[in-house]
C-alpha cells in the first residue's frame, strides 16, 4: 500500500486503511483504496485452524472489542459508567 501512495497519479488526499485480504477482517476496502489501485494479497485465515486450537490468551471484553488487550485500559463496565440524567441542569 505504501508503494501504491508513493507511485500512484494524481489522486490528491486520500484517508486509507491498510488492510489484509482477511476472510474475517473487521473493515471493508473503501473506494479510496481502490483509487490508489491498492490490492492486498496476504489473508490470515490459512493460520486459523492452528490458532484457533490454542487458548485465547485475551479476556472477554479484549476478544470482544477491537482492539486485543490495549481494549481493557480504561475500560468501564456499563453498569460503572455515570448515568446521565435526562432533564437535569448541570
Amino acid at each position: 500500500m505504501i508503494d501504491r501512495c508513493l507511485t500512484v497519479p494524481e489522486v490528491g488526499y486520500l484517508a486509507v486503511w491498510g488492510i489484509s485480504n482477511t476472510t474475517r477482517r473487521y473493515w471493508n476496502f473503501g473506494e479510496d483504496e481502490m483509487r490508489l489501485g491498492y490490492v492486498p494479497k496476504q489473508d490470515a485465515e490459512v493460520f486459523a485452524p492452528e490458532i484457533l486450537q490454542q487458548k485465547n490468551p485475551l479476556d472477554a471484553v479484549a476478544q470482544r472489542y477491537q482492539g486485543g488487550g490495549f481494549v481493557t485500559i480504561d475500560f468501564t463496565p456499563p453498569d460503572k459508567r455515570p448515568q446521565r440524567i435526562v432533564g437535569s441542569a448541570r
